[in-house]
């Protein structure tokens, strides 16, 4: 057997029933990753980013959501754990045009990975706070490998900016 990869992986909801969408995504993963630490869940509210493509006309000027992070142990290769997660995200949507979910891979290990349609680190996950935030939770002291920069480091640039308010502990969800 492969031995097993530390990822970061973000979930967000845009759901009227955000944390038992949060719960179902969790347990859905938990098929194919080991779950080892979850992060808090934060109510995020903050500018959204700009529109770059046609796909994003769903996009508001604020990004309301609810948002955590997880930190898991993977043993299959990041391409193919890109799409488990994927096919996680398509059995959690409502509508063509709505997003009621949105899980990104952000880590896997200290891999770099530059293929179409997948790059690791997130390209964005630094420039995100509730996602270098809330990683910091469950894995302050990794490295981002492409900006060899510790985590908790990136993280600081949101001290003192509002993004988003603590909402709930995000380990009970794996509980319930």
């Amino acid at each position: 057997m492969k031995p097993a990869n530390t990822v970061l992986v973000s979930i967000k909801t845009f759901s009227d029933q955000n944390l038992s969408v949060m719960r179902s995504v969790l347990r859905s993963t938990s098929q194919f990753l080991e779950i080892k630490k979850v992060s808090s869940i934060y109510r995020v509210d903050r500018p959204a980013e700009s529109l770059v493509s046609l796909r994003d006309i769903r996009k508001e000027e604020y990004l309301g959501c609810y948002a955590l992070v997880f930190m898991a142990n993977a043993t299959v290769e990041p391409r193919d754990l890109l799409g488990e997660l994927q096919d996680v995200e398509r059995r959690h949507q409502k509508e063509y045009l709505h997003r009621s979910v949105s899980i990104n891979l952000l880590m896997y290990g200290e891999s770099v990975v530059m293929l179409p349609g997948l790059s690791i680190p997130h390209p964005e996950m630094h420039l995100r706070p509730e996602e270098i935030v809330l990683s910091t939770e469950v894995a302050g002291e990794f490295r981002h490998p492409v900006l060899n920069e510790n985590l908790a480091k990136l993280a600081q640039q949101y001290e003192g900016v509002e993004w988003g308010d603590f909402f709930a502990q995000g380990r009970p969800l794996l509980d319930s």
